[in-house]
This record gives structure tokens, sequence and C-alpha cells, in this order.
């Protein structure tokens, strides 16, 4: 159907926007206006606190833009962590954690993820969060090799990934296209999962 309404518009049939179309023009600007300039991570965690799996992505879309490939886990058995991701130099596992600033990571987060890679066995953990560490993480973080990103280090990463943006906010219709990720959440998970992940080349 999404390719069907595409043919027929580019034949110059005029269709108005659905509303999964309108939805997505919503979402995609409300994020692109935060993303800027002048982000802070209290506007990150509160736009955010009620979609976590929406800060992993938006972690994910960070590292894709420096050059990893990567997948997020489901929110549910995630495997103890959040993103698996891929470069030339071999794989990863990343945590990542919306806290506020008060909030400061433990050494029990961290070695959740140590844990995890026990059985994933990747070549690097990296720990991300909005907040901080406890001396007693960092520490524990460098003797496991886990690089820690917190608050400040996130905000220079999405500006040097380019997902902060300087100039003024805007979207074209190509930004706007419906996919059949978009469409997920009105297909049976059984089907979704068996035909439309499939044919993508998608494993989970």
């Amino acid at each position: 159907m999404i390719d069907l309404v595409e043919m027929l518009r580019a034949a110059g049939n005029e269709i108005s926007q659905c509303k999964e179309e309108i939805y997505k023009y919503n979402t995609l600007l409300e994020k692109r206006e935060l993303l800027n300039s002048d982000i802070t991570v209290k506007e990150i965690v509160d736009y955010y606190k009620d979609n976590p799996t929406g800060f992993e992505e938006l972690c994910a879309m960070m590292f894709r833009n420096l050059g990893y490939t990567t997948r997020v886990t489901p929110p549910t058995n995630d495997g103890g962590y959040d993103i698996w991701m891929k470069n030339e130099k071999g794989d990863c596992l990343v945590e990542c954690k919306l806290y506020s600033i008060s909030h400061k990571i433990g050494r029990p987060a961290i070695q959740k993820l140590v844990g995890a890679n026990a059985v994933e066995n990747a070549r690097k953990m990296i720990f991300i969060t909005t907040s901080d560490y406890t001396p007693g993480a960092l520490e524990y973080a460098r003797e496991c090799g886990v690089t820690t990103i917190n608050c400040n280090e996130l905000v220079r990463l999405l500006r040097r990934s380019g997902l902060v943006a300087d100039e003024e906010v805007s979207l074209t219709y190509e930004d706007c296209k419906l996919d059949v990720e978009d469409l997920e959440p009105h297909i049976p998970k059984d089907i979704y999962r068996h035909y439309f992940k499939r044919n993508q080349g998608i494993q989970w």
C-alpha cells in the first residue's frame, strides 16, 4: 500500500496525508527542534522520560552517523545491553541509561554490562548515561575496559555525529515518507516478525 500511494503521488495524483504520515512529521519535527545548538541534557531527559527506547534509538543513530552498524535490542529480554554495534575494528555492546543528573550510575550497573559481555564476548563495551558515575563505578569500568560516557560527553558526541543542527529546522517530504516500520503498531506481532522482518533480512 505504501508503494502504491508513492506511485500514485509520483504520477501527479493528489493524495492527502494519512494520520500516520502527519504523526511521523510532527514527531520528527519535535525531535529536530530538540536537537538544536542550545540543547541541554535536561531537555533530552524530559523529552525521552516516557520513552527510554527512543533514547536508545537516538544513541544508535548517533553511532550510525559516526560509522557504526547498529541494532537496538528488544525492550524486554535485551540480554543485559541496549545496542549492539560494529565497525571495522570489531563489535561493541552499549548500555544506555536515561537518568536525571542527580542519579549517578553505580558499580552494579557496570557489572551488568560486563556480565552480558561474558556471553557475547564483544571487543568493546560502552556505557552511556545522561547523568554521571560514582567513583567506584569509574574505577571498576577502567579495570574491566568499559568506556564511560557521561552527560557532557554525550552532548559532545551528538554534536560530532551531526545530530545537533545549527541551521533552521526543516523537513522534506522524503524525511516523512512512511516505511514498513511505521506500520508495525498496526500489524499483529507474529505476522510482522515472520514476514516483514524476514523480508528485510533482519534477524532478532
